[in-house]
């Protein structure tokens, strides 16, 4: 059986106790954009399933940016 649960956008993600995390493929630094403020840039309804957002890397310039979903914790 398939969980019928799409979540497919970043809204979804807050919705469900989500979150987001991005780093540069190039420097490794971690960036820090939180879910919150990539709904504020882009939208409840950005989905974000082979999306790559217009962001850079502040340390070295990179557009070679990752976005991974954080799960929800269960107990925190």
């Amino acid at each position: 059986m398939t969980d019928p649960t799409v979540i497919d956008t970043l809204g979804k993600l807050a919705d469900n106790e989500m979150g987001i995390a991005w780093a540069c493929s190039d420097c490794h630094r971690t960036l820090g954009l939180d879910l919150a403020e990539a709904i504020r840039r882009w939208g409840r309804d950005q989905v974000f399933v082979k999306w790559s957002a217009p962001i850079k890397c502040s340390g070295c310039g990179s557009r070679n940016v990752s976005m991974r979903v954080q799960a929800k914790v269960p107990g925190r």
